[in-house]
């Protein structure tokens, strides 16, 4: 949908509105299109299975590490951060490689050009280029990642960033300069006071609100629990925390023992909230010439770690099994598609803001998973129909999930339901590749919301089924060429049942 001018809007939320779309894909010259065959799979496997590898322990280290660092200590009169003879090199950077060797902070967003190859393998094909492009810009020394932190975020590293950057060389991350999730979740929190922060905590630990709390003092989870956190989530969280937690300071934590997530603040006020993290608070820590490699004390507001303070109410409200899209869309911005967008009108996406061509081949990620450009997903997405669970609230407190939707502040973390095994593979049950069948194959629960008078057919799972086995027609990528020719690409419709052959996608229970 283009905005006035003729040019496309972007993603729009406040989040996206300082942090530029990640998934821009570099298209190749003239000339230089592939033929549409697809890469080794095993090639491609293995990459993937190295990407995964980097954010899991990337995020495992900074969704505490960072935070604290964020909350507690790059605030105030002293901002403790790098070791001396490690924050000489902000100031002068003889370490850095060549500017035109690193990863570009502010990558394009216009859409890629695709040619007159399969539009899949061209958005493949610049996407693996990118990808080859940033591992190969990633800092190999700390003197390095430390610069490069600086020049992309524009603040020091936190204390301890040379233990984590220890820690995340011995599990051979690759992605080594990578904290754009993280710096961007919680680039609001420095609009609000540390005590203020602290407090919120509290606030959401004392009143219960199916919020486990972590309680840290010298170095070790003094107390864990409550907020009806089941016992292996508990054990899981701990587990998760144990090689580290001896790094951190003096701090309470509050996890969501739900799926859904639990914080979205109106617009207005978090534009403020980033506007003086960006314009103040942030500049303010930068400007510190020697910080230290050490955390400031034990605030006095902060107890001994040995119980959750009792409180007396609570800002997070309670209505589960209701419609919750009107909640969802608070933090986009007032001329956004989610916001603008009325229930006696269609619902208009910004479809060009992520998708080439007719049959929609998503090139920007961000845009695409930014509920503000689609409004769409008000009526096709279980969460936003009748979730099971729904505690909300519409201040800024500092609650770790572990998902979110895009207009929600939820801090992510990696899920302990995996890092527990709940979810095990067992690759003695699973077919050699050479004997797996050239289909998409899936097996499910109708999950993904609660149900009431046939409120399941607006469920996303049910709409991906029934879409997937319907007997109509589909548009699918013919090449009119002849063999050998130059490839032509067109839209074609066909009966849907022509291709059953390549799905078997249906509910188990």
């Amino acid at each position: 949908m283009p905005a006035k001018g003729g040019t496309r809007r972007r993603s729009s939320s406040v989040y996206n509105q300082y942090h530029p779309p990640t998934s821009y894909r570099p298209t190749l010259p003239p000339g230089h299109e592939e033929p549409s065959s697809f890469p080794d799979i095993k090639l491609f496997f293995r990459r993937n299975r190295r990407r995964m590898r980097s954010r899991q322990f990337l995020f495992l280290i900074t969704i505490v590490g960072l935070f604290a660092v964020s909350l507690y200590c790059l605030r105030g009169t002293t901002l403790p951060s790098l070791a001396p003879e490690v924050a000489d090199l902000l100031k002068t950077p003889t370490h850095t490689r060549p500017q035109s060797e690193k990863q570009d902070a502010q990558p394009k967003s216009e859409p890629p050009r695709v040619g007159d190859s399969h539009p899949m393998w061209q958005l493949i094909k610049d996407n693996e280029m990118e990808f080859e492009r940033k591992l190969a810009a990633q800092s190999k020394t700390l003197p390095e990642a430390v610069v490069e932190y600086k020049r992309r975020y524009g603040i020091p590293p936190p204390p301890n960033f040379d233990k984590w950057f220890a820690f995340a060389k011995e599990r051979e991350v690759v992605l080594i300069d990578e904290f754009d999730m993280i710096h961007h979740s919680l680039t609001p929190f420095w609009g609000l006071k540390p005590q203020t922060i602290r407090r919120r905590t509290q606030e959401a630990l004392g009143f219960g609100n199916n919020l486990m709390g972590v309680l840290i003092r010298n170095g070790e989870v003094r107390k864990i629990g409550e907020g009806g956190a089941a016992d292996w989530q508990i054990e899981a969280t701990q587990g998760m925390m144990k090689n580290f937690v001896k790094h951190l300071p003096a701090m309470d934590l509050a996890f969501n023992v739900h799926d859904e997530p639990r914080v979205v603040v109106p617009h207005d006020d978090l534009e403020r909230l980033v506007k003086d993290a960006v314009d103040n608070q942030m500049p303010a820590a930068n400007a510190v010439e020697k910080p230290r490699n050490s955390w400031s004390p034990r605030p006095k507001d902060l107890g001994d770690g040995s119980r959750f303070e009792d409180i007396k109410t609570t800002r997070f409200n309670v209505f589960a099994h209701q419609p919750t899209w009107t909640h969802s869309r608070m933090s986009c911005p007032a001329n956004s598609p989610a916001r603008i967008s009325l229930e006696d009108e269609p619902a208009r996406d910004n479809y060009d803001s992520y998708a080439l061509g007719e049959l929609g081949f998503v090139y920007n990620a961000t845009a695409f998973s930014d509920v503000c450009q689609s409004p769409s997903f008000g009526s096709t997405f279980g969460f936003f129909d009748r979730p099971n669970a729904y505690n909300i609230v519409h201040d800024l407190f500092p609650v770790f999930s572990q998902s979110k939707i895009s207009s929600y502040n939820d801090i992510l973390y990696p899920s302990p339901w995996y890092w527990a095994g709940k979810v095990k593979y067992d690759d003695k049950s699973d077919r050699a590749w050479t004997a797996k069948e050239d289909k998409i194959w899936w097996r499910g629960s109708t999950t993904g919301g609660f149900s009431r008078d046939g409120g399941w057919r607006r469920q996303h799972r049910q709409h991906v089924v029934q879409k997937i086995n319907a007997n109509d027609q589909a548009k699918i990528l013919t090449n009119s060429s002849p063999e050998g020719g130059q490839e032509n690409w067109q839209v074609k419709e066909v009966p849907r049942s022509d291709y059953s052959a390549i799905f078997d996608i249906f509910f188990s229970h």
